[in-house]
């Protein structure tokens, strides 16, 4: 009981923190991360029809009966003026579907039994397995059409996971992108701030003060603005395709393309991450005693052996924390690539936006995002095997 009670004071002192990240971290990822299996809105608007679509064999076209249950609830769809939504969640799956409901659901009412006849004469395509497949494969809750999507597979007209054709496998491509970009950004970074770090960790104190100052002064800028700044310098008539023309080094008819594409993604990340690598690492290098070096060198190695064998491992922790945070920071990027990433420097993240601001593909985004978290997640494990998290250096 006694132990209960000391315990509970820092018990109090960390609730308003954990409450507050289940409340505006924790659960509005986890509402989002169920967009893309639950999908009610086909078998909300339709219920009937779904139900009647149970037994359905995929071999043909339903039968009358359940055309006539398709047409009685899109003649109340259509006086409710609720069909527009089961048309366009319909189209993301099948181009097509959105003006086949909207145009049937609007002539229903003038429509005679047997509905199959006069549905079909309208218009062809209720002859085909294709509105039929599509409305029985969203009806069911939950569904895994987005997950499928997200990976580039779709459903044939019978209900067959088939691969969408190599011209369209986006989602496999961005995710290929973002990793190899999220490594390089990350390499890169980790070879620009070693021997920034060691300068600063073995530097007088006056002099490691005004570095420290200039590698922590971009965060005291908007991103934006830093981005707008490599612009103008990365750009085609910038100031380094200037410099590299009059040192002679590039034709003028013949500038190179150092922005909107995926170099000029890589040069801008390296350069707002860096600070993130560097500061890990210089935590790290300044805890290790400048002696042990001097201590390996009176031993008989010489600086490089000294560097390799005694230096180096040491600074592990701090490199594994830095690429860490370099790497999961870069794979979930969006601003950066947006801005200079142009058509081939985008990115997964970008992709999400797209689908949650432009599309209003939500479950597609949240399915993509699923996709990304367990990626990420993945290869964190993966890092925690290898080497541990207990060697992380984060202060």
């Amino acid at each position: 009981m006694k132990r209960m009670r000391r315990s509970l004071p820092p018990v109090l002192l960390v609730a308003p923190l954990v409450l507050f990240l289940l409340v505006m971290f924790v659960f509005p990822i986890l509402k989002l991360l169920t967009l893309s299996v639950d999908d009610p809105l086909v078998a909300r608007a339709v219920p009937k029809t779904i139900a009647a679509l149970a037994d359905w064999d995929h071999k043909a076209i339903p039968d009358a009966a359940v055309f006539d249950v398709l047409a009685r609830e899109l003649q109340e769809l259509d006086k409710d003026g609720k069909t527009g939504p089961l048309a366009n969640r319909l189209n993301y799956e099948a181009a097509g579907l959105r003006g086949l409901f909207l145009k049937t659901a609007k002539r229903s009412a003038f429509f005679s039994p047997p509905y199959k006849e006069a549905m079909i004469a309208d218009n062809p395509k209720w002859g085909t397995l294709e509105p039929w497949s599509v409305l029985e494969r969203l009806g069911s809750v939950p569904n895994a059409v987005q997950l499928m999507a997200a990976a580039d597979y779709q459903f044939d007209a019978k209900g067959e996971a088939i691969s969408v054709p190599a011209s369209q496998r986006v989602h496999l491509e961005m995710f290929k992108r973002t990793l190899v970009l999220a490594v390089l950004v990350t390499t890169i970074s980790a070879l620009l701030a070693y021997p920034l770090a060691y300068l600063l960790a073995s530097a007088a104190t006056r002099i490691s003060n005004m570095l420290m100052i200039l590698v922590l002064l971009p965060f005291w800028t908007s991103i934006l603005v830093r981005c707008a700044a490599w612009i103008v310098l990365l750009q085609t008539n910038g100031v380094v395709n200037s410099a590299l023309i009059n040192l002679g080094l590039v034709d003028p008819a013949h500038r190179p393309d150092l922005i909107f594409n995926l170099f000029g993604t890589v040069i801008v990340a390296v350069y707002v991450l860096l600070p993130y690598m560097v500061l890990p690492l210089y935590s790290t290098m300044k805890s290790i005693p400048p002696s042990l070096l001097r201590a390996a060198s009176t031993l008989g190695a010489s600086p490089v052996q000294g560097f390799l064998r005694v230096y180096l491992p040491l600074t592990y922790s701090g490199l594994a924390a830095g690429s860490l945070l370099v790497f999961i920071l870069t794979a979930g990027y969006y601003i950066t690539p947006a801005l200079v990433g142009g058509a081939s420097g985008t990115l997964i993240s970008n992709l999400i936006a797209y689908h949650m601001q432009t599309s209003l593909n939500w479950g597609l985004a949240a399915a993509l995002s699923l996709f990304l978290l367990v990626g990420v997640t993945i290869l964190f494990a993966l890092y925690n095997r290898l080497i541990g998290l207990g060697k992380l250096a984060m202060n």
